[in-house]
Parts: structure tokens; sequence; C-alpha cells
């Protein structure tokens, strides 16, 4: 139930960002709230009255300000600890390239970019790719392929054989072991991964291009990405392009502290974004698309989204701490702040959002009631960070697939040792 409530208030808040909400953007671009009534945000021993357990003495403690249920995989981690840790203003200048352009301008260098970018090879017909002019394997290439990807099995199935080599490991399992045992496909059953049986007939697919993550739930889009099809190169390049796109720390701060929902923004963004694109020649012109669609709105739930409700929290936290009022008036005199509105998910009458807001948030903030100051921020940054579910990319979806792929004796070490080391990823 609580998970439930929850997600409608971020559907609420999300559409409030999307219709141009000032003060909901304000929020989300200063990450801070200011004290009612002058009240001092930093309370060294705050009392808890209003849940009626005992006041404890507590002593502060000083943080990193990292996200303690679990760092972001790889060249994510270091961009976004950059981009937390920038002191964001609204309405400060910031020089983007392209903001005073004219419309038919703007438009024309989008063109000019798409048009410099790679399409896909493929052609779609009724949602899976049309493979009228491929080539498929005959019997011969099939019982090449098979025995290869029998091989690639067996180094997933057992760690000791991951170094060795096709040769190597053809000599602790001879073809005809192979072929007598199936090529090991029955291992794929308890692994997250498998190589696709109707791209094992294509002949000019690499290895890679046939392996596929299973559908476990965990990518929205898992459909999309397996029809994909990207080559090894274009997926080792698309890591690059959206660690990029996180390293351009003035473009995402010019983008999450706008004033307003302007579809010119997106525009002059969506530029930024095939600019940087570009630099990666081997990456298909739809995933770029798809990956500015999913890079906004991860920026969209991660700065518009998490840290305004994170404000709302701190803000409750404040009012029943330091000004010692109730549970019920704290959530009355916020739901007349504009600025929290987005939280409440019926507008009109304040007491049919007493009770889910309660279930929601009293349990956490009973938890922290008696923690300092700082120590309150960094719970209510672990809870909301926890809580957001933020849906995972095709960022997420190469990382977790090239890793595997590395594992299995699909890429070679030495034209990859800058890339996969990174590729281990938190389930």
């Amino acid at each position: 139930m609580e998970s439930g409530r929850y997600h409608r208030a971020r559907a609420a808040g999300e559409a409030s960002a999307a219709a141009g909400d000032p003060d909901l953007e304000a929020s989300a671009a200063a990450g801070k709230g200011k004290n009612r009534g002058g009240a001092q945000a930093a309370v060294k021993e705050p009392t808890c009255s209003w849940t009626g357990q005992k006041k404890t003495k507590t002593q502060s403690t000083s943080t990193s300000g990292e996200h303690s249920s679990g760092k972001i995989a790889g060249g994510q981690e270091q961009a976004r600890e950059e981009i937390d840790g920038l002191d964001w203003e609204v309405g400060k200048i910031v020089k983007i390239e392209g903001l005073d352009w004219d419309d038919d301008k703007l438009v024309k260098e989008i063109d000019g970019y798409l048009q410099r970018l790679k399409d896909s090879p493929f052609v779609y017909y009724g949602g899976a790719i049309d493979d009228e002019s491929f080539s498929f394997h005959d019997e011969k290439q099939q019982k090449v392929l098979n025995q290869r990807l029998a091989l690639c099995r067996i180094r997933a199935h057992e760690e000791k054989y991951q170094d060795m080599d096709d040769a190597t490991l053809l000599e602790e399992f001879p073809a005809d072991d192979l072929e007598a045992n199936e090529y090991y496909l029955h291992y794929e059953v308890s692994y997250e991964w498998y190589f696709d049986p109707v791209y094992c007939r294509y002949v000019h697919f690499q290895d890679y291009q046939r392996l596929m993550l299973q559908n476990n739930g965990k990518y929205e889009d898992w459909e999309y990405y397996r029809i994909t099809c990207n080559t090894l190169e274009g997926d080792q390049e698309y890591v690059k392009f959206w660690e990029k796109l996180l390293s351009e720390s003035e473009l995402i701060k010019w983008y999450v502290t706008r004033r307003t929902y302007d579809l010119r923004i997106e525009r002059l963004f969506h530029y930024h974004t095939l600019k940087i694109a570009t630099l990666y020649p081997n990456v298909y012109k739809t995933l770029v698309n798809s990956g500015c669609m999913e890079f906004r709105r991860s920026l969209v739930i991660d700065f518009i989204w998490s840290r305004p409700f994170g404000d709302f929290l701190f803000e409750m936290w404040k009012l029943l701490t330091c000004d010692k009022m109730s549970f019920k008036d704290v959530l009355s005199h916020l739901f007349n702040n504009a600025k929290y509105s987005f939280v409440f998910a019926i507008k009109a009458e304040f007491e049919p959002n007493l009770r889910p807001l309660e279930n929601m948030c009293k349990p956490l903030l009973g938890s922290i009631c008696e923690k300092s100051s700082q120590d309150a921020k960094r719970m209510i940054k672990e809870y909301v960070t926890g809580h957001a579910r933020k849906p995972k990319t095709y960022y997420d979806y190469v990382k977790e697939k090239l890793y595997i792929a590395k594992k299995i004796g699909l890429i070679p070490s030495d034209t990859t040792k800058d890339v996969t080391k990174q590729f281990m990823v938190t389930p």
C-alpha cells in the first residue's frame, strides 16, 4: 500500500513539473527549504513529543553525501557525485550554446546532426526484424556456431574456464562431446541471459548481437532493447555516449533548473544530445533518440521529483521536531503551501490526504525525530533514493550485457580493458 501511494504522489509531482510549476522546479534546483519561523536547521537535541517516544540525546555525525543504498555503476558514479555537488541557483545565467538562436536555426542544426548519425541496418516488420534479405547459416556453419556458443555456456557455468580461449577449451570439451550434450543449451535455464535462437540463424550477426538478457521484469523496454541488436562496438560507444552526457554538468544544471516547461528547452537539450552523439559513429540514430528521452526521464526523477520530495520530508521533520507541531498540523500547514502541492493527490480537500500521507511518511519521520539535522537529511535521502524505483535504461542494459559478454569470452581482453572493468552492476 505504501508503495502505491508513493508512486501516485510521484506521478503527481512529475505532472506538475511537466506543467512548468516554477515553485516545484525551484525546489528541485535549490535542494533545500527555508526554515519556518526562523527555526535553525541544526538541532543538537530535538525532542519527539508528537510520537510519544522517550527523548534520547544524540550525537551528530558527519556524512559523505553518497547514496548509502548503493553506488551507481561505472563512470556514472563519479559524474553523478559531481552533479549532486553543484550549488544550483534558479535563474543563474548559464552559457549554453543555442540559447540565442531562433526556432528556424535550431531546427536546422538538429536536422544537420541527425543526418550525420548512423541509421540502423535493420528493417522492422510486425515488431520483429525483417530478415528477407539476410543470409542464413548452412548446416556446417550452424554446427561451428553451436560449438562456439557452447563454450560460452561452459565458461558461464564454471568460473575456472573463463580465462581459456576457444582452442584450449576445446581440448577439455571436444566437438563430439559438445554435440552429444546438445551444446549445453540446458545451462541457459539458470542464467540471466540466453542466445536468441532466431538471431543464431543469421550469418552476418556477431555472437554479441545474439546475446540477450532474460526478460525478468528488470527492464520496462526489454523488447525494444532485444530487437535493437546493436553491435559490440555500438554498445561500447553507447556507454561512452551516456557517460559523456552525465559529464555535461552545465547542460544538466541548465536543464533541471529551468523555470518553465518549454518545448524549445526540450529541443535545445535534444540538439546538445545529438551533437555529443556524433562523437560516437557506431551508435544508431534510433538509440540516440530513445537514449535522449531516457536520459531526460532520469533527470526528472533524480532532480525534479526526488529532490523536492526530500525537501518536503525534511520540512516536515523541522516542523515536527523544532516547532513541536502535531503531525496533522504539519500536513495542514504544508497543504496550503503551493511549493508542496505535488505531494497531495487530492487537491481540493485536506482530510482525504491525511491518512495516506500518515501511512507513507510517519514511520520514517518517527524513526529520525531524535536525529541531528545532518543525520535526518542523510536518512531522508536514503529513503527517497530507495523508493524512487527509477526505470532501468538501455545504458543499464548495455552495462550488464557487456559484463556478461566479457565473462563468457565474447569480448577480447585487449580491446576492452578500458571499458569492461566497470561492467559489474548491482542487481
